[in-house]
């Protein structure tokens, strides 16, 4: 992990407004896994900051000339010469114009030693003309050149954000194969319409609960417990569609009594691991 003031100078990104917009960027990006705070201050994993600004070169080579270079060197690619060329020759030919400009100043304005006044003395023509000269500008946003236009379509598709909802859509699409299993297991006698429609409302919440916890836990960083959560969600999915039933019948062996222990082993196995890794985190997060 490397602190935020470290990034900022080693890139370039030093003055309140790009610093800010730097920031920004390393914060909509981020995740819990790849930062953590050190002496107070935020500090990111590199690799995570390298992705953040190779999604960002273009808008940096166009809105922030004076980081591009530093940027490419530090993500590993190479800059665009004629792009660091122009930057640099603007960058010469502002300042020769400012110090040629002060130097007239200064004879304009100098004093005429016998008699202590000014003296005004005639403006050179070229400066006239530089100075009426109009100064062509572009928009900050416009792309010239061969640089193609970053399509929104595809920003929107790479949003952590859009990730994230597309996740949790995919969870609830899934959700009854979850809630189907556990009703149709469940060892639970009820007399009534009420009580069915209770033990059906029980295990749509427990199914809920096991399926949002692989995205908890792969948010937080949990790698193996979301495995294990998927490989869960595999069995019941599974058994909606004889899988396992029929493969073991093709072998000679009762396929539904096996597909039946598989699923309610699963059952059995997840809710005590489930409780017991919340209640990790919990504690670490406390």
């Amino acid at each position: 992990m490397i602190k935020l003031t470290e990034y900022r100078e080693q890139l370039g990104f030093t003055d309140t407004k790009t610093s800010r917009n730097f920031a920004d960027w390393l914060r909509d990006a981020r995740t819990e896994h790849v930062y953590t705070k050190i002496d107070n201050e935020l500090a990111y994993e590199p690799e995570f900051v390298r992705d953040v600004l190779r999604d960002k070169i273009r808008l940096i080579e166009s809105k922030y000339p004076n980081q591009y270079v530093s940027v490419c060197h530090y993500i590993g690619i190479e800059p665009k010469t004629e792009n660091h060329e122009h930057v640099q020759q603007t960058i010469k030919t502002e300042s020769a114009t400012i110090t040629t400009e002060q130097m007239e100043i200064d004879i304009e304005t100098k004093p005429d030693v016998g008699t202590n006044r000014i003296v005004d003395e005639p403006v050179p023509v070229e400066r006239m003309e530089t100075e009426t000269k109009p100064i062509r500008t572009e928009p900050e946003t416009a792309e010239t050149g061969n640089h193609v236009t970053e399509s929104k379509f595809r920003r929107i598709l790479t949003n952590p954000e859009t990730l994230l909802w597309g996740t949790f859509a995919a969870i609830m699409i899934f959700l009854p194969f979850t809630v189907l299993n556990l009703y149709q297991y469940i060892s639970i006698e009820t007399t009534s319409a009420a009580g069915d429609w209770g033990v059906f409302l029980l295990c749509c919440g427990i199914a809920f609960v096991w399926d949002f916890s692989i995205l908890l836990f792969a948010i937080n960083g949990k790698q193996t417990m979301s495995k294990i959560g998927a490989g869960v969600l595999f069995v019941f999915m599974a058994s909606k569609f004889d899988f396992f039933a029929r493969i073991f019948n093709a072998i000679g062996v009762d396929g539904d009594s096996v597909q039946l222990m598989l699923v309610i082993t699963a059952i059995v196995f997840y809710s005590p691991i489930l409780i017991h890794q919340y209640t990790k985190l919990s504690i670490k997060n406390a």
